[in-house]
């Protein structure tokens, strides 16, 4: 016992340290959680402070773009204001209409040192007395670069001044294609001559500078603005931008540019760091999250592996339904015939019994070709087309007298065709069109309506549009009833798994054509054909 006691003394200590310590491992949960918060809290204020600072920075870069517009608007309406209050240029711009004197002391000299690529000289009677583009004289009018809107706006404002003092009026227009500061300044005498107080029209002075490379590439370098331009639309929201517009007008265009983004930077710069401690937070719960993605994931294969299954054994199933219905129509034919032959076949003449035998033949014929095509259509494959002149009307009555179910009913072929020549097409993709059209229209419309199969062409297409007055096909239904087993939701006890139509799809598509479904739920339905005359043989006199 005494030898013992020591060692349970230790076990004893091992216990109560690995009890002490169960409340230390019980913390880790709570200890991640916090921190967790504590980087949610601190990327949730970074994210708010750089958000702020990028839209303040924004605010400022646009405040900025309209302190340079308006800074130029004033310089213009300066320099406008100063040549128009002045004797001299009264005299020699309005009066002698001196052009030397015009470029000495406004043309080339604005254009040179102003960067003002139109001065326009309008009378009061508003004719371009004088005019210098690009500080040149022009041969030419006012009109050919302002609108008539904009020249009585100019004229306009700039007339309403005081009559002893000229105030110039800003305004902006695209010029070819540019855009263009404008000043508008009416010509006004200077003091010292007498003042003129009654109200009249003044010949005005218009300067136009252009908003153009030389001009963004000092604002751009003078206010740090990226990737400036003058942009005739609305930017985009990728861009920030400044109208240009005077105080009482719409904007003739923007002032665009790249955004600065600083608290994007920031951002960026504190993405790996971040990063780093997310991903650290994250390395806590990956086992547990491997393992449910690992369940879920096997979960989810049995289940499509069991949804598969269960589309096969359908496809399986339909498959089979599909080819022994339309299998029963010539094997209709075939047992009629041989019971003819069984039962009259001794009062039959050669010629009658070698009748039944050749439908007896073309019936199995049917049927094999039935077989073939619903396989190679149920893998998506084809036969090779074998093209020959068809008589297209006699085709359509042979397939309604021999190999439909038509008992008796009436069909109504309307030929509108201006040239009923023979067209060239694979013979057996062509009944397998026309023979499922009419089936289906003979099944879904009542035996005492009528079939019709109208005939026509464009400048190259070839159109079979056969109608029936039967149950029709609903509208929810209309999307899927190209689609194999698909059957309108209507057709209650009527026969058939919905793979006509299907053949169709595919039987036009490998004729290189196309076809469309008109239908009114209880009136009946219209099946439009439209396939490619490639080739075509006139009918023989």
């Amino acid at each position: 016992m005494t030898a013992t006691e020591p060692v349970s003394g230790d076990e004893d200590r091992t216990s109560r340290f690995l009890t002490a310590a169960d409340p230390l491992r019980g913390l880790i949960v709570p200890m991640v959680l916090l921190l967790s918060i504590a980087v949610v809290v601190i990327i949730a204020i970074s994210w708010f402070a750089a958000e702020r600072l990028d839209h303040e920075t924004e605010n400022r870069d646009v405040a900025l773009a309209r302190t340079a517009l308006a800074t130029e608007a004033e310089r213009l309406g300066f320099l406008a204001k100063d040549l128009s209050f002045w004797d001299e240029a009264i005299e020699r711009l309005v009066i002698l209409g001196d052009e030397e004197w015009a470029d000495d002391n406004v043309g080339s000299y604005a254009y040179e040192t102003s960067r003002v690529g139109l001065v326009i000289v309008v009378t009061a009677l508003g004719q371009t007395r004088l005019l210098f583009r690009d500080g040149k004289p022009y041969r030419g009018k006012a009109q050919e670069f302002l609108s008539p809107d904009m020249l009585e706006f100019l004229t306009r404002r700039a007339n309403a001044a005081p009559m002893e003092e000229p105030e110039p009026v800003v305004s902006y227009a695209v010029i070819g294609g540019q855009v263009h500061t404008l000043a508008a300044s009416a010509f006004t005498p200077e003091s010292g001559v007498e003042v003129v107080t009654q109200r009249r029209t003044r010949p005005i002075l218009i300067l136009a500078s252009a908003l153009d490379t030389a001009f963004l590439e000092q604002i751009s370098d003078a206010f740090l603005l990226e990737d400036l331009a003058v942009s005739l639309a609305l930017p985009d929201e990728a861009r920030v931008y400044a109208p240009i517009s005077a105080r009482d007008e719409w904007a003739t265009a923007y002032l665009t540019w790249d955004p600065s983004r600083p608290g994007t930077r920031l951002r960026q710069d504190l993405l790996v760091p971040v990063v780093i401690s997310l991903l650290a937070i994250a390395l806590l719960g990956l086992l547990y999250a491997r393992r449910l993605a690992r369940a879920r994931r096997e979960s989810e294969a049995i289940s499509m592996a069991l949804e598969r299954e269960r589309e096969l054994r359908d496809l399986k199933s339909r498959f089979i339904s599909t080819v022994s219905h339309e299998m029963r129509t010539p094997l209709a034919t075939i047992q009629a015939a041989t019971d003819l032959l069984d039962h009259f076949g001794n009062r039959m003449t050669a010629e009658e019994r070698q009748k039944e035998m050749d439908t007896i033949r073309g019936r199995v014929a049917a049927i094999d070709d039935l077989l073939g095509e619903a396989l190679l259509l149920e893998k998506g494959e084809t036969r090779q087309s074998v093209p020959e002149d068809l008589d297209l009307a006699a085709l359509i009555r042979a397939q309604w007298q021999n190999n439909l179910p038509s008992e008796g009913r009436a069909l109504e072929l309307t030929d509108e065709r201006t040239n009923p020549a023979t067209v060239r097409f694979d013979r057996r993709t062509l009944n397998q069109i026309i023979g499922n059209l009419l089936q289906n229209a003979l099944k879904y419309s009542s035996a005492e309506t009528t079939v019709a199969v109208r005939l026509a062409e464009t400048v190259d297409r070839l159109v079979i549009a056969v109608t029936d007055h039967g149950i029709g096909i609903p509208q929810k239904d209309l999307a899927h009833v190209r689609e194999p087993f698909s059957r309108g939701g209507n057709v209650a006890d009527v026969g058939g798994v919905g793979f006509g139509l299907s053949i169709v799809d595919r039987a036009i598509a490998l004729l290189g054509g196309s076809f469309s479904i008109e239908s009114r739920e209880g009136e009946g339905t219209t099946v439009t054909v439209l396939l490619p005359l490639s080739a075509r043989k006139e009918p023989s006199r």
